[in-house]
């Protein structure tokens, strides 16, 4: 039996794919998608670097904000940092 061949998903797609393997797992097929794309495409490389990088420096900006809040006069109202920082928590995890 024949398989069709894949098509090459445009840079959109593939920056909803980065986008998405930041909150679950990409399924093989969606894998194997970006990963070809990635191979011909410098500019979602590049994304995808900048992405990793900011994944890798989140959990270190968490703790400083915790650690170091900003003043007052610059600060969101406290429901709100709640409500950012528990989701920036997620997204480590």
């Amino acid at each position: 039996m024949k398989e069709k061949a894949q098509k090459m998903i445009s840079c959109k797609i593939a920056a909803k794919l980065m986008s998405l393997s930041c909150e679950r797992k990409l399924t093989l097929k969606e894998q194997i998608a970006l990963k070809a794309h990635l191979a011909v495409c410098e500019t979602c490389r590049n994304c995808q670097r900048q992405i990793k990088a900011l994944q890798k420096i989140l959990p270190d900006y968490i703790q400083a904000v915790l650690r170091f809040p900003p003043p007052p006069e610059l600060s969101l109202p406290l429901a709100a940092q709640k409500r950012i920082l528990k989701n920036l928590a997620a997204q480590t995890d």
